[in-house]
């Protein structure tokens, strides 16, 4: 191996196979975020019934999964949970016992009592689960590019026989005997893979190609596979099971999922809508209706049909299948939330929905307490009032001042969409997506009145404003100055392009702080003709702020929160990160506790602490090198330093997404990483020991 310097004052590491640019990116930490609570209340991303009793059901929420009384189809009650340690990805049931994959981890539960799923085994895994399946004493895990493959036998001691490489997660398997079909989703070689089981030890692999390049889901209607690929339904003749031959194409919008019910297909469509098929003849599948309402998949138990839309599952009245039911009720449990409120230890969850009002009087347990029936991608607490962006159905006021009950006392509707709204002074100022900008006086919350708007006929999305100044994003074009001095008349008088996206703004000082992929820094100091600084601040994809003081928090939606201190607004200093978190959408403050919003996974309640003078700085605790392996495609990571806790890795790509998580007993001097399966390009590799954290920036060339 050879080390030669570089201008910039890195190293280049050269190996046999590839080569390593190291770039540190270093976190002076004097303070530690602690998480003292959680309401792990999230996306409904998996359901199912019960086999022997079509009452009981069983949720995925966040890290819940809910024991659900179906009774009442349309109004389920909570029975019973069980709560896991990150997020349930995807659980099955398989007599009387339920897989639950939590990330890197199997949890087992015993159902004999199936309203109290009894945990008896946690068994650690190579790869993130994505999707579990179940097939002839086989358990089959997708994820990491690979399809694991267990003896399930012993029911509880899943042992692991086989490992398929895949490439792509496998998002959905089909069983013919000996044949397993697997979709690929998007592939590069628009691909089904056919693999033969009747040799474990020399496992066969064949492809289907095909000219679409999603292909999502797979399943057998005999003697017939059904493939859901980007604009059709293809139908396969299984005769040769080795290889399916393709007997017919129905173009159809794009497919996510296909549920088979007797004769009945449910496909969940592209455009928010859900086919129904009559497939009594397999080869010659008849539409029978639309069902408008977007899912992922569905889960049939009829005559209802429950959506999963990754918020609220919808429910569908099919007795009339010629005239389905677009929607009779709504289920939430949870729901992916975009935002969030506090007043008066209250705090108000925004989803695409619901409005979930939750007290957080003890912080370490938070609580539901109602639900408001309103829609929100965003909201603004001001005083005994919050103000709700409700998208189609325009904008909402809500009294406060009891937080326990809020109360709609104003609803209004706009041309098109309001996607952000921002409260100063007493003036509501709105952006409405297509209908421009618009501007209220809210003295009276009951009955706002519209003062003045502006619009280009284009896309406003995000709001700031600096008195009587408005930035307001302008999808795909950039920021607009807009002087506001008299409301009824906005004139613009300045423009920065910007070709990608905001998602928040906060200003600070002399400075607007732009949430975009990688945070940027106005000068503000003339508002009206604000000047780009061109400093990028974080590496990631930063969806909102908050401010307190000189202290800048920052969501990242793939890596947590990020803690920044501004004792020089133009070089932010990086002095705390949470990343046990997986899709961060909003952040609050309130006194010294910190929400933090997960779209995925709930409410996270944090606290800034302060780490004693004699382990202040994290690089003397963690350090750690990265070195090549020559001749092989590995990394090394040694430790410099002695830890005294479990150490935590994760890796992330130039995205920010997580491609790699593990956690290493206190005693591990060196780590072992095999780069083989990653494309060339940046990744973040972050050691986590205790709530400290050192990261290294790495460009993988191949």
């Amino acid at each position: 191996m050879k080390t030669k310097a570089c201008s910039s004052g890195y190293h280049i590491l050269i190996g046999a196979i590839f080569f390593i640019l190291l770039l540190p990116i270093e976190i002076d930490g004097q303070v530690n975020l602690e998480s003292i609570g959680r309401w792990a209340y999230g996306q409904q991303r998996d359901m199912s019934f019960h086999p022997e009793d079509s009452t009981l059901g069983y949720i995925a929420s966040g890290a819940n999964l809910i024991v659900a009384d179906f009774s009442d189809p349309l109004s389920p009650e909570e029975i019973y949970k069980v709560t896991v340690e990150k997020i349930i990805d995807h659980f099955i049931l398989v007599d009387h016992y339920l897989y639950v994959g939590d990330r890197y981890t199997l949890r087992i539960y015993d159902i004999t009592d199936a309203w109290q799923p009894a945990l008896i085994k946690t068994l650690p895994l190579g790869d993130q689960v994505i999707r579990l399946f179940y097939d002839n004493d086989r358990l089959f895990q997708a994820g990491g590019g690979n399809l694991t493959i267990y003896d399930l036998e012993d029911r509880t001691s899943p042992e692991r026989i086989g490992v398929v490489e895949t490439v792509s997660n496998l998002p959905d398997l089909a069983f013919n005997g000996e044949y397993i079909y697997g979709s690929t989703g998007k592939s590069s070689d628009s691909t089904i893979l056919v693999i033969n089981m009747s040799e474990l030890d020399s496992l066969t692999i064949g492809r289907i190609h095909f000219s679409s390049d999603y292909l999502n889901t797979v399943e057998i209607v005999a003697p017939y596979l059904y493939v859901g690929g980007r604009d059709s339904l293809y139908i396969l003749n299984m005769s040769e099971p080795a290889s399916p031959q393709l007997e017919k194409t129905i173009y159809t919008d794009w497919l996510y999922d296909i549920e088979i019910t007797g004769n009945l297909a449910f496909f969940s469509a592209q455009g928010n809508r859900i086919k129904i098929y009559d497939i009594t003849d397999h080869l010659n599948p008849f539409l029978i209706s639309n069902i408008r309402g977007s899912a992922s998949r569905t889960v049939a138990a009829l005559p209802y049909l429950f959506s999963l839309t990754g918020g609220p599952i919808q429910v569908h009245d099919l007795s009339d299948l010629q005239n389905p039911d677009a929607e009779v009720a709504l289920i939430t449990f949870g729901a992916s939330y975009n935002d969030i409120g506090i007043k008066d230890q209250h705090a108000l969850l925004a989803s695409y929905d619901v409005v979930i009002n939750l007290d957080v009087a003890d912080p370490s347990q938070p609580v539901r307490f109602s639900t408001l029936e309103v829609p929100a991608t965003h909201l603004a607490v001001t005083g005994n009032y919050c103000y709700f962006a409700n998208r189609w159905n325009g904008w909402s006021i809500a009294n406060i001042s009891d937080a326990s009950h809020p109360v709609i006392i104003s609803s209004l509707t706009t041309a098109d969409r309001v996607e952000q709204i921002r409260i100063d002074d007493h003036y509501a100022y709105l952006a409405d997506w297509g209908g421009g900008i618009h501007i209220y006086d809210v003295s009276d919350p009951t009955n706002p009145q519209a003062l003045g708007s502006y619009s280009t006929g284009r896309d406003f999305q995000e709001l700031a404003i600096v008195d009587p100044f408005i930035y307001a994003f302008e999808r795909q074009y950039g920021l607009k100055v807009i002087d506001a001095s008299d409301k009824s008349n906005p004139v613009v008088v300045d423009s920065i392009p910007y070709p990608g996206f905001i998602e928040d703004m906060i200003q600070y000082e002399n400075y607007l702080y732009l949430a975009t992929s990688g945070g940027r820094i106005l000068d503000i100091s003339e508002p009206a003709h604000p000047v780009d600084l061109g400093i990028q601040f974080s590496w990631w994809t930063n969806p909102s702020f908050d401010l307190r003081n000189d202290t800048l928090y920052v969501t990242d939606r793939n890596n947590g929160l990020m803690v920044y201190k501004l004792a020089d607004p133009l070089a932010p200093e990086l002095i705390a990160q949470f990343t046990q978190i997986y899709r961060a959408s909003a952040v609050k403050v309130d006194g010294d506790l910190i929400y933090l919003v997960d779209e995925v996974a709930g409410l996270f309640v944090l606290k800034l602490e302060a780490i004693s003078t004699a382990v202040s700085r994290i690089n003397d605790l963690i350090q750690f090198e990265v070195f090549p392996v020559p001749g092989y495609q590995f990394i090394n990571l040694t430790l410099k330093s002695p830890v005294t806790a479990d150490v935590k890795l994760i890796m992330q790509n130039q995205l920010g997404i997580m491609v790699r998580e593990d956690t290493f007993p206190p005693e591990i001097s060196s780590i072992r990483l095999d780069m083989s399966r990653h494309a060339a390009g940046s990744y973040f590799i972050t050691l986590i020991n205790g709530g400290l954290h050192r990261t290294e920036k790495i460009i993988l060339v191949k």
